[in-house]
């Protein structure tokens, strides 16, 4: 528990400030936008996270495993990252600015092209930027990292909301957006300049072996983002944007949970990195099943809630204009429970980067095979199942390989019986909230008491149950409510002290 949730309470403590404003940016623009220009928002930033995404080149993950175990020339490793992800900034601005025509066409949006530069830029600052917190938690200064994490969020929403605030419309977010990610970009050269000094140069033989970890990763990464995004461009293509907006919201990403599994596997890594150097397989495979089982207790109950109480939960933070995106956000939060399995994360720290390519080629093959098929039988809904089965089978197919490094028995390689307990506890506990919700929605109660009054008769049920037959230690039971609790808290006391 120390070696890794600790300093992942820290990451998520940073995270969770800015959580409440980011989760609720969207929120805040879809009743002011019309639907069909909150549609034009959620495909330029579809856009932009897809460069985002696969610009990096594996660059910026590269110095998790760099800097832990090459301290020496870390600031040839900055440099090199920092050098080679403002480069491809700039072929990104570039690349949007010439495409934006054709890319309005294959998104049947006559409007969109007109905010891509302006998205372009952003992006391109945004690339150079993003080594900031990754050099921080890769060089173990943690707090420093959260403490980042926590006003680089809430500055982006103010950044992102004033202007929108002032002037209105879809072209002054875009504008604030490119004046963060400049004062980003400026604060990240000053604190590796403060941190390396002279030594934040570019080496070239460095970067050498830079590029064999990071190449086979980018093709990894670029293979996840196309199987990732596919079902969104699939919608964009095939339905208007109003349509594209019902279905965006629907796969609503909960920033909870990619703050926790990120800090999780982020730290995850830095300690098997050191395990691995150490020779140590036996304790790597510890903090892997240990790792896996908390996360379990965390994100499986966290599903169940989500689908209990979907349909009140959209529309209450979207309107009943967005009642459509139900049964797309159901089928879309399973997925979160599968999150919890990192696979990812102990392929990278044994440089499993080929067999990433490998296993996401297979992915996004699942997708683009079975996807038409499934929006003509479910219509938009059939997008999301398509992603669904595909992320089961690269995670099947992950394990095995995960197995094989490790090389443990495939009764080892997940802690089975403590999730099957998992999977028990959460099912006891949310019958009573069923039945509360049937009985509140019979009496035709306020939506807002049907979403609440469910919500805290399964987390009383859940909590109850846990620290009873939860399969883990008093000690640990204690500390995983504290990494639960403490980033709440965080947000608590920010507000008071506001």
């Amino acid at each position: 528990m120390t070696s890794i949730f600790r300093p992942a309470v820290l990451l998520l403590a940073g995270r969770s400030v800015g959580f409440l404003a980011a989760f609720g940016m969207p929120i805040f623009l879809a009743r002011i936008f019309p639907v069909s220009e909150f549609g034009t928002y959620k495909q330029v930033f579809l856009i932009y996270a897809t460069l985002f995404g696969i610009a990096q080149i594996g660059m910026a993950e590269s110095l998790y495993y760099f800097l832990p175990t090459n301290r020496d020339n870390g600031g040839n490793h900055a440099a090199n990252t920092l050098t080679v992800l403002g480069a491809s900034g700039l072929v990104c601005l570039a690349l949007v600015w010439v495409c934006r025509s054709g890319v309005g066409s294959i998104f049947n949006n006559p409007v969109l092209p007109q905010y891509l530069p302006l998205a372009g830029a952003s992006l391109m600052f945004s690339l150079a930027a993003v080594l900031l917190e990754i050099t921080m938690t890769a060089r173990k200064r943690f707090r420093l990292a959260a403490g980042t994490y926590a006003v680089s969020e809430i500055l982006r929403v103010g950044f992102y909301l004033l202007p929108v605030a002032i002037f209105g419309g879809l072209e002054a977010l875009l504008w604030g957006a490119v004046a963060f990610a400049l004062l980003r970009l400026g604060v990240t050269v000053f604190y590796l300049y403060r941190n390396f000094g002279t030594g934040l140069r570019p080496d070239w033989q460095v970067l050498r072996g830079q590029l064999a970890y990071a190449l086979p990763f980018a093709m990894a990464v670029t293979i996840d983002v196309a199987q990732g995004t596919l079902h969104l461009y699939a919608v964009a293509h095939f339905f208007p944007p109003a349509m594209f907006a019902v279905y965006a919201v629907g796969c609503l990403q909960i920033p909870l949970v990619d703050m926790m599994m990120t800090s999780t596997g982020n730290v995850m890594m830095v300690r098997m990195q050191e395990l691995r150097t150490a020779g140590r397989t036996a304790d790597i495979l510890e903090i892997w099943r240990d790792t896996t089982l908390k996360l379990a207790l965390v994100f499986v109950p966290l599903v169940v809630a989500l689908l209990i109480l979907a349909d009140h939960l959209i529309t209450l933070l979207y309107t009943s204009r967005y009642a459509a995106s139900v049964p797309v956000f159901m089928v879309s939060v399973t997925m979160i429970a599968m999150a919890g399995i990192m696979t990812d994360s102990v392929l990278r720290v044994y440089a499993q980067t080929r067999y990433l390519v490998v296993l996401n080629i297979v992915r996004l093959g699942v997708v683009a095979t079975t996807i038409v098929f499934l929006m003509r039988a479910l219509d938009i809904t059939g997008a999301v199942v398509a992603t669904v089965l595909a992320t089961i089978i690269y995670k099947a197919l992950a394990l095995l390989r995960i197995k094989h490094v490790l090389k443990c028995p495939l009764s080892r390689i997940l802690p089975w019986g403590g999730v099957a307990r998992v999977l028990a506890i959460t099912a006891v506990a949310a019958l009573p909230a069923i039945l509360v919700k049937l009985l509140l929605e019979r009496a035709g109660l306020a939506p807002v008491v049907i979403l609440l009054v469910p919500g805290m008769v399964y987390a009383i049920a859940y909590i109850a149950l846990f620290y009873l037959y939860a399969p883990i230690s008093k000690a640990d039971k204690a500390a995983l409510a504290l990494w639960v609790y403490k980033p709440f808290a965080t947000v608590i006391r920010g507000l008071k002290a506001f």
